[in-house]
């Protein structure tokens, strides 16, 4: 559930990727 609202809270969702190591979302650009 965490991580889809965080998912939501991103304006573009194409350029964010998940770190599978920290569980952290990284904003590319």
């Amino acid at each position: 559930m965490n991580i889809v609202v965080c998912l939501k809270q991103v304006p573009d969702t194409n350029e964010v990727k998940i770190d599978p190591k920290k569980g952290t979302l990284i904003r590319e650009g």
